[in-house]
């Protein structure tokens, strides 16, 4: 789990994440750089148990919630746009 608000009961939490990133140069020399930006996660898991004792756990992920577009960089400096669509994933609990 990554840092945020995470809510939860017996069997299901609730998380809200937050992703703050500074700004970051994209050459050696420092003289290319993106902006920061900010990004809203959330995801819910619910687990129980079946009749046959095996436990199950379900889970939804919401990536990017607001919609924004961000650049974002990699460690060989290539800027990539991100955000929007939302991205909804199952599973990866």
């Amino acid at each position: 789990m990554r840092n945020g608000i995470h809510l939860s009961s017996q069997d299901l939490l609730y998380s809200v994440e937050p992703l703050i990133n500074g700004p970051m140069y994209l050459n050696a020399a420092n003289t290319q750089k993106v902006p920061d930006w900010t990004r809203l996660d959330m995801g819910a898991r619910y687990m129980f148990e079946r009749s046959n004792g095996k436990l199950i756990t379900l889970c939804a992920n919401v990536n990017n919630v607001l919609g924004e577009n961000y650049w974002d960089a990699n460690a060989f400096g290539q800027l990539t746009l991100n955000g929007s669509p939302s991205f909804l994933g199952f599973g990866n609990c």
